[in-house]
């Protein structure tokens, strides 16, 4: 299930001042159109709000920010696309492999938190459900340390551990009885509840489809699928 989709990027270049930015412990300094940070960003919205534009001197200080994961989040800015930033890992991908995509994964989602940008918070909760489902693998101590170590304990990341098991195992159930419902992942059962949706984050045609798929219990049309178990 994709995340729901940000507002509409619309880059004026022509019109914008960019916007420096230092980055990380050693401060790196890039450079940015405005535009590209405040289209999710409620951070960067309100730090580049009319009182900084009638400046324009004075860089944003990022100090405890990793370079690499900005980055990410950057590139995740013009696409769009986790899946696109990061190289879809294969279904038979090691256990190494995954256990270090879920810990990028959680650093862009604590960044993410960071910049209040709750469509790519539900972009991130996506592709960790997603892998986990694909893979069979799950997070590791170290990932899960660091989710709860830096992000609030309300957090929809760090209710993952019990509720992702819990919707995992009630999609296989389901998968499993009801065999005229098609779903890729049993996983998807009830995603929508992983994301955050305000007046800004709309609900995306996969959550609707969700909603619609609870409201007449859970059946939906397509394909009929058989599950394939993936390892616990």
């Amino acid at each position: 299930m994709a995340a729901p989709m940000a507002r509409k990027r619309t880059h004026d270049y022509h019109t914008q001042h960019l916007v420096p930015l230092k980055i990380g412990p050693e401060t790196t300094l890039i450079w940015l159109y405005p535009s590209i940070l405040t289209t999710n960003s409620k951070f960067f919205l309100k730090a580049l709000s009319e009182p900084w534009r009638a400046t324009q001197t004075n860089a944003l200080t990022l100090p405890g920010v990793d370079l690499t994961i900005f980055n990410h989040y950057i590139n995740w800015c013009h696409l769009g696309d986790l899946d696109l930033v990061l190289e879809k890992l294969p279904v038979d991908a090691s256990n190494e492999a995954c256990t270090q995509r879920f810990h990028i994964l959680t650093h862009i989602f604590v960044l993410a938190d960071q910049l209040d940008d709750k469509v790519l918070r539900n972009a991130c909760m996506d592709s960790v459900l997603g892998l986990a489902a694909e893979t069979g693998w799950r997070p590791g101590d170290t990932t899960i340390m660091l989710a709860f170590s830096a992000l609030p304990e309300t957090s929809t990341l760090c209710s993952l551990p019990e509720a992702y098991l819990e919707v995992l195992l009630f999609g296989w159930a389901r998968a499993s009885t009801e065999r005229d419902v098609a779903r890729e992942n049993p996983v998807d059962v009830g995603r929508c509840v992983y994301h955050e949706h305000d007046e800004h984050v709309g609900k995306g045609e996969s959550c609707l489809k969700d909603e619609v798929a609870k409201s007449v219990g859970g059946k939906t049309t397509g394909v009929k699928t058989t599950p394939k178990r993936k390892r616990l």
